[in-house]
């Protein structure tokens, strides 16, 4: 398996942790009352890191439930430039073709995706652009290794967006928040998606949980302190045909992001 040496992005160790908890405000900080910080979260580079090519493997579900992620083939041909114009555009035509993959390919009924806004149930969870966020000098790649749910989180924002009795119905069954995460350029070769092996995460010494605080709701995700037995991947040379899925959550014991 080939590999690239790189260097990631951590969350530093500090005392701090032991009585405040990390967060990130994700609005322009000219918004916020004089003093107020965007963040308290501060990283620190870990250079020299094997990130391992995982493209010879393709899409295996056992994969996706043990280390966390895959990947998969989708004819991108079926989608036009127009499909990507605007938010309207990718609802009307990228987000059915897209619950309707899933549901073949993983056998999940039914998908759901939902907006930044949350108004749409979740099953399954998607991302089809690079997740950004916005700093005093604009949008930029997110640098800090992160997880987008705690497991609270997680079965908070299932129940906000299925509603309670939506919630009730579906907690008897497996449920899985799930990344599908794809260029609409290719191949891309700066600055390519990095996954991290769930079995190398010791949970109790890597993870700690911060508080994502939006306008309307307060989310909790994982920020990960550096463990020299983290074992790294991406996917080389990504087109936009070749989609990959890596979860943020999953109900069912036992698999990668359980508990």
């Amino acid at each position: 398996m080939d590999s690239v040496s790189t260097s990631m992005f951590y969350l530093k160790p500090a005392e701090t942790w032991s009585n405040e908890k990390p967060y990130f405000i994700t609005v322009p900080p000219s918004a916020l009352p004089k003093g107020q910080n965007v963040t308290n979260e501060v990283s620190e580079p870990v250079h020299d890191i094997k990130v391992h090519d995982f493209r010879d493997q393709g899409f295996s579900q056992h994969q996706l439930d043990m280390r966390g992620f895959t990947f998969a083939k989708q004819d991108f041909a079926r989608f036009d430039q127009e499909t990507f114009v605007d938010y309207k555009s990718l609802r009307a035509a990228y987000v059915p073709a897209m619950e309707d993959w899933l549901k073949e390919l993983l056998g999940a009924t039914p998908v759901f995706q939902t907006s930044p806004g949350g108004n749409q149930a979740i099953h399954n969870l998607y991302k089809a652009f690079t997740l950004v966020r916005q700093v005093a000098h604009g949008d930029i790649v997110v640098l800090l290794s992160c997880l987008d749910y705690t497991p609270r989180h997680a079965l908070e924002r299932i129940e906000k967006e299925l509603g309670a009795e939506s919630f009730r119905k579906y907690s008897r069954s497996r449920m899985q928040i799930l990344n599908v995460w794809r260029p609409i350029f290719g191949p891309v070769r700066d600055w390519p998606l990095a996954m991290l092996d769930y079995r190398s995460v010791h949970k109790a010494s890597d993870l700690i949980a911060a508080d994502v605080i939006y306008p309307h709701y307060v989310g909790e995700s994982f920020n990960v302190f550096y463990n020299s037995g983290h074992h790294w991947f991406y996917l080389s040379d990504q087109m936009p045909e070749e989609v990959l899925i890596f979860k943020s959550f999953d109900s069912m014991p036992g698999v990668a992001d359980s508990e």
